[in-house]
């Protein structure tokens, strides 16, 4: 009795529980596993404070903003953009006689030709014979044998190939300019060659059939644009240009030419402009694109 009594005054010994008792494992939800993996992650918590606060700005960033929700903001810029372009042209540019025909052959000898200082060249069994009116113009001709002639002590002895051609002028004027060793004379209004090959000489004469000039053309208007495009015109107008003469004569119209440090502008009969000529090639910057005169006489000016 006195033991139980003993017993029931003493305070229950704690219950200890084994290290790999079940009981000391606390359960958690799967929820709460990831709440709690989310929690300790600092740039998870980051990025969901940023996400809220943008869907908050969202609702009341109008309340803070000085602009409204649909206001369009307009600006002005000035951008440049090429719309032509300007070259000193280096490169003869030809202009053929209607009719006839300059293939790239006659060209090439044409070129080598001046080269070497010979006035008189073949492409096939073709003749042609250049003649220049200065640095950057000439003319290309195609020869035509007319005569022959043989010097027997200082008495010349022609015969024709072409019939007609040995009238008295004709021979009165050869030997005079064989004799000087000229090597062109002129006879019944028609210009002649001389080639002469020891005693032996051939005459001819050319038929300007294209020339080759360093200067461009512009017409002025529709009027004269076709003008303008033909061989005749240009020959004239580029011959009055390099002789420094101010008048040439087209199609029985006469035309003054007005030169300005290297540009010239060739007006009509009532002073009108005719077209413009220069070596200053002013092209539009799009290939579809047109440039009036007046631009690009102001380009060239500039």
């Amino acid at each position: 009795m006195e033991e139980n009594k003993m017993n029931q005054g003493q305070a229950p010994e704690t219950e200890k529980i084994a290290l790999d008792d079940a009981r000391r494992v606390k359960v958690m939800s799967p929820s709460m596993l990831v709440l709690k993996r989310f929690l300790r992650n600092k740039l998870a918590i980051t990025g969901l404070v940023i996400l809220v606060t943008m869907f908050l700005f969202s609702f009341v960033g109008s309340l803070f903003s000085p602009y409204e929700e649909g206001q369009v903001f307009k600006t002005e810029e000035e951008i440049k953009k090429d719309y032509a372009g300007a070259i000193y042209n280096n490169e003869l540019r030809y202009v053929v006689k209607e009719g006839e025909e300059l293939k790239n052959s006659v060209r090439s000898a044409f070129i080598l030709a001046k080269n070497k200082g010979q006035s008189i060249f073949e492409s096939g069994d073709v003749k042609y014979n250049w003649t220049s009116y200065g640095e950057d113009f000439f003319t290309i001709g195609k020869v035509e044998d007319v005569a022959t002639a043989m010097n027997l002590a200082k008495m010349f002895d022609i015969k024709e190939i072409v019939s007609g051609v040995l009238t008295p002028e004709f021979r009165a004027n050869f030997e005079a300019a064989a004799r000087t060793e000229a090597e062109v004379f002129t006879a019944d209004g028609v210009e002649y060659q001389i080639v002469k090959n020891g005693k032996a000489y051939t005459i001819s004469r050319a038929q300007d059939i294209a020339l080759a000039s360093l200067y461009t053309f512009d017409a002025y208007g529709s009027n004269s644009a076709e003008a303008v495009e033909t061989f005749e015109f240009r020959l004239e107008a580029e011959k009055a240009f390099h002789a420094g003469t101010e008048e040439f004569i087209y199609n029985g119209a006469t035309y003054t030419v007005v030169e300005d440090d290297g540009v010239a502008a060739i007006n009509d009969a009532s002073g009108a402009h005719f077209a413009g000529m220069s070596k200053i090639i002013v092209n539009p910057a799009a290939s579809d694109g047109t440039l009036d005169v007046a631009f690009k006489d102001a380009a060239r000016a500039a």
